[in-house]
């Protein structure tokens, strides 16, 4: 934790802002202190923020291609019964 930045002290006072439902996030990513005021995020903190948005647009990205998989395996089984179904051409 320290590597990050984090310290036993952070993680006492976000439990404990946890624990009276002050612990809030701001669509700015900043986190609520018990006592209303804004902190900013550490040095640490905004990497890793940065990192878990890169890797959500990951997965936005493999799911929609997997989606695109999904539907090109279903239309080629579909052209596959058809083709099976009609006698050959001449």
């Amino acid at each position: 934790m320290r590597r990050e930045g984090l310290y036993q002290s952070h993680m006492e006072k976000w439990r404990r802002a946890m624990d009276r439902g002050t612990l809030a996030s701001t669509p700015e990513r900043t986190v609520v202190a018990p006592a209303g005021q804004a902190v900013v995020p550490s040095a640490a903190e905004r990497r890793l923020l940065a990192e878990n948005a890169r890797l959500e647009s990951e997965l936005a990205k493999a799911k929609a291609v997997l989606e695109v998989v999904g539907k090109a395996h279903a239309l080629l089984e579909i052209l596959s019964e058809s083709a099976e179904k009609q006698p050959p051409r001449r």
